[in-house]
């Protein structure tokens, strides 16, 4: 047999009354996005590994290490640092000028303020504008070629009295044999003075 439950009228008035809470007023500055922590970082670490890579670029440089490819002690490295040297001249010329002509482009045909919107005019194809940056990288690699293949030539002229070194490249060492002599040596390598070498 089941009994009837009476609700208490005060415990159902009570509960009645109770309301939700109402949410907190708007304070001034809420309804802006803040940044998130993460994303500031994620900005950072490009330049932080730009910096650290340019830093290893210089600090590779220090230091007073005896080999130096600028300056050569023998025929064989004279003819392509003879090479080495106008070609960066020529690059770094280069390099000034169509750097010259985009920062002229850029700042000339910048978006004025009193920009309408509209487009200038289209040129499709200029003619006498690609004739001119045809024709002079082709006169350039013309001059650069002529002392490259002089180099080669002199370089791949080999005399008859050299002394031949056997190169061998193990996993952590380099090791040297000098056939002639039958001497073995390890990341050590000598040249006699005013002698010819062929590394084999």
């Amino acid at each position: 047999m089941s009994t009837p439950v009476v609700a208490d009228s005060n415990a159902a008035s009570e509960y009645g009354s109770r309301r939700a809470p109402e949410p907190a007023p708007d304070r001034p500055g809420d309804d802006t996005l803040r940044e998130h922590p993460h994303a500031r970082r994620s900005r950072r670490t490009p330049l932080l590994l730009g910096v650290l890579g340019l830093a290893a670029v210089v600090l590779a440089a220090c230091g007073d290490a005896e080999q130096n490819a600028l300056d050569p002690a023998g025929p064989y490295a004279q003819a392509p640092h003879d090479l080495i040297i106008p070609v960066a001249w020529i690059a770094l010329a280069v390099f000034i000028f169509v750097q010259g002509l985009i920062i002229f482009s850029v700042v000339k045909f910048r978006t004025k303020k009193d920009d309408d919107g509209s487009l200038p005019k289209q040129i499709h194809g200029n003619t006498r504008a690609e004739i001119v940056w045809t024709v002079i990288p082709a006169v350039i690699l013309a001059i650069i070629a002529v002392p490259t293949v002089q180099g080669i030539f002199e370089v791949m002229d080999e005399p008859e009295d050299y002394l031949t070194v056997e190169v061998i490249g193990h996993r952590w060492w380099f090791e040297y044999y000098y056939p002639d002599y039958d001497i073995y040596t390890a990341n050590e390598f000598a040249i006699p003075v005013g002698t010819p070498v062929r590394l084999e």
